[in-house]
């Protein structure tokens, strides 16, 4: 993950326009490209787009964890990102 020292917290609105325009969640959810390949992307596509973004993942008690992002806005607090694609590429 590539992290930019010039990426600063969002309006909200600037998060909506940045997802809109990201095409991350396009990609084929494959056997290799999973959650924290999304995550990952997304993470630094928004930071290169001067957006501050957290990679998260975490655990559960059963079954495999999960990855995603949090953007941190200046109006309208913490925003979670999922922006995995459909296993088989489904709609």
């Amino acid at each position: 993950m590539t992290n930019y020292e010039n990426a600063t917290n969002p309006t909200y609105n600037q998060v909506l326009t940045f997802v809109k325009a990201d095409k991350t969640d396009e990609k084929a959810y494959t056997s290799s490209y999973v959650c924290s390949g999304f995550s990952q992307d997304l993470h630094n596509n928004a930071e290169k787009a001067g957006i501050k973004c957290t990679w998260v993942g975490c655990e559960f008690t059963q079954g495999e964890g999960h990855a995603f992002n949090e953007i941190q806005t200046t109006d309208k607090g913490i925003v979670y990102i999922d922006c995995t694609g459909v296993p088989g590429s489904c709609p």
